[in-house]
């Protein structure tokens, strides 16, 4: 009964379409031996991995298999992570499993084992199998079920016979050579046990890389912190703003680099000199300020470029004026004019004396920028205003010696600043556009019109940011005002804000 059995264990073995084949076991094998058969390679890319119970000698000789694999996967790895090996294409795994072929019988009986047959130490069972595999009624059988499928079936019994019972090899096979016709057992038995994997990579992709990838961009000694950076002050002194900046510094991958530079990858000559960056410091730049917060704009008697190319102080500018805005189109001005007379801090560029508010933005190559950018921020966000620093090129309009006007990027050498403490305070001007782009020349600079945009999605915002206390208490002040209300801002405004406000948790 348990030689029946067996010869049924191989024909399932033989059937590639099995779930139960010895593909599929040899495959799941190999896998398993490449993860662990080199203690390093397990501790570096599979901890959780479990070895197989496998022959001692195929852990001994998979241990340069996983060396060489990993080393390959590292090549298939993005960025520096390539240059960190050396003569390691896929050949070298491909010449591997040539050089190793003889392996494949020992996972045959690895398989027969795991399906309880012992061969090794089941002498009585391998004796019977010797003597049916000799046998003429057999042998006539086994070579007309080896015509028809033209599998492995008769490597995988004369493998059998090879590895347990080595002393009746040569007269097994010559009984075999003596009943299959032709070339037809060569045909059968001369296939590479591990000829799928000797050309083409059919594992790394499926069960390797996610491990390698992991390991590589495995973060470590992960850490933040602050530092401070520049600082500017004001002329006199009072006020400044100053920078800082936010360090995540971590390691990545350092497993990884270490296993290359200890292991077993410079002994077979796969290492190569290039170094690879494992400690990065990721900084975010953040400006804060202790200058005034009042919003300005510009000095009176500042120059604003008209439509038609004249200049005209920015206090004398009215309704349905036209002015040069960015990218040589024209903005129109609204009845909107601001004044402020309560400015504390004003700015210049160069030689230019102070003429902006601080948190008035100028075109540079980098962008928006301004003394105060957390200000130029809070008035509206979508501008993302930087803060300006000497070294910055800043846009301006001026004429060519033709008299044409012209754009040109002029350095930021200097940036005068000047402070009132107190009364009388800067006077300051500003534009509203009811069209065109929210730019104008002041001075000859290209300057940002941050005029704030009131909407309904702006002061939903402000409120669900309110404490509910204040919350409460400014919609109450709305519901007991309505009338006055809505005389200062608009019935139709103050309706649809109330509309708004019905699904606002107090």
């Amino acid at each position: 009964m348990e030689l029946n059995d067996f010869f049924d264990c191989i024909q399932t073995a033989a059937d590639d379409s099995h779930k139960d084949s010895f593909a599929a076991f040899q495959e799941a094998q190999i896998v398993a031996l490449i993860k662990t058969a080199e203690e390093s390679v397990q501790t570096c890319f599979f901890p959780n991995d479990s070895k197989p119970k496998v022959d001692a000698a195929l852990v001994s000789a998979f241990a340069e298999l996983s060396v060489k694999y990993m080393c390959y996967g590292i090549t298939t790895l993005h960025g520096a992570w390539k240059d960190t090996v050396q003569n390691c294409t896929y050949s070298v795994v491909g010449d591997w499993f040539k050089a190793h072929d003889d392996l494949g019988e020992k996972l045959l009986i690895s398989y027969l084992a795991a399906h309880k047959f012992n061969l090794a130490t089941n002498t009585d069972l391998m004796k019977a199998i010797v003597k049916r595999l000799c046998e003429k009624d057999f042998l006539l059988t086994e070579t007309a079920y080896a015509k028809s499928k033209m599998n492995d079936q008769p490597k995988m019994l004369l493998a059998v016979v090879h590895q347990c019972a080595p002393k009746q090899y040569e007269d097994v096979r010559k009984a075999w050579s003596d009943a299959f016709p032709g070339d037809l057992l060569q045909q059968l038995t001369g296939r590479p046990w591990f000829g799928k994997y000797q050309q083409t990579d059919t594992l790394f992709e499926y069960y390797l890389r996610k491990a390698l990838e992991n390991a590589a961009n495995l973060i470590t000694n992960s850490k933040n912190h602050d530092e401070y950076g520049a600082t500017y002050y004001s002329g006199v002194g009072l006020y400044g703003s100053w920078q800082v900046l936010h360090h995540h510094e971590y390691d990545k991958g350092v497993a990884v680099v270490q296993w290359l530079d200890n292991g077993l990858a410079k002994q077979y000559n796969l290492r190569s000199s290039k170094t690879m960056k494992t400690h990065f410091d990721d900084v975010q730049s953040e400006w804060r300020s202790n200058y005034p917060g009042q919003a300005g704009c510009v000095a009176p008697d500042t120059l604003i470029r008209m439509a038609d190319g004249s200049e005209k102080a920015i206090r004398d500018i009215g309704p349905g004026e036209q002015v040069l805005s960015e990218g040589n189109t024209v903005s129109t001005c609204s009845e909107e004019h601001i004044r402020n007379h309560s400015i504390t801090a004003m700015y210049g560029i160069n030689q230019i004396k102070p003429f902006l508010s601080l948190e008035h933005a100028v075109k540079t190559k980098r962008g928006w920028c301004s003394l105060h950018p957390a200000l130029s921020n809070r008035i509206n966000p979508h501008f993302d205003v930087q803060h300006l620093l000497v070294g910055d090129f800043v846009q301006m309009l001026g004429r060519d010696q033709s008299g044409n006007l012209t754009l040109q990027w002029v350095r930021v050498d200097e940036i005068p600043v000047e402070v009132r403490e107190s009364a009388p305070y800067f006077e300051g001007h500003d534009l509203h556009f009811r069209e065109g782009k929210n730019s104008y020349f002041a001075n000859g600079f290209l300057c940002l019109l941050n005029y704030p945009e009131i909407t309904i999605k702006r002061v939903m915002d402000n409120l669900a940011a309110m404490t509910p206390e204040n919350r409460t208490a400014f919609l109450t002040f709305i519901q007991e005002n309505r009338d006055l209300v809505g005389q200062v801002f608009g019935e139709t405004a103050i309706h649809q804000f109330l509309m708004e406000v019905q699904h606002v948790e107090l």
